[in-house]
């Protein structure tokens, strides 16, 4: 019986990747893409950047005029020189 349930569900979940596989290659067709949209654009990275650089402004005071979080900034930052200034995610 037990067996008779669990061929039962895997079919169902089968069925449901297949499903959200389906659609999904829907929308790309359409043109969507998938993921949260782009908090900070890459201009607004770059502007960032430069205040941080020029060290006029503490990182919670440039976070504040971005309009994001001092973590999503942080993220964006290059503080070590070793990331391109404007990640593409």
């Amino acid at each position: 019986m037990y067996s008779i349930i669990a061929a039962v569900a895997e079919m169902e979940r089968e069925l449901l990747i297949e499903r959200t596989n389906s659609g999904l290659a829907a929308g790309r067709a359409r043109g969507r893409k998938g993921g949260r949209k782009r908090e900070f654009s890459h201009a607004a990275v770059r502007r960032a950047q430069d205040r941080y650089d020029k060290g006029e402004l503490s990182v919670t005071e440039i976070a504040r005029l971005a309009g994001v979080s001092r973590q999503t900034l942080y993220w964006y930052l290059d503080i070590a020189g070793k990331r391109d200034p404007a990640p593409v995610k």
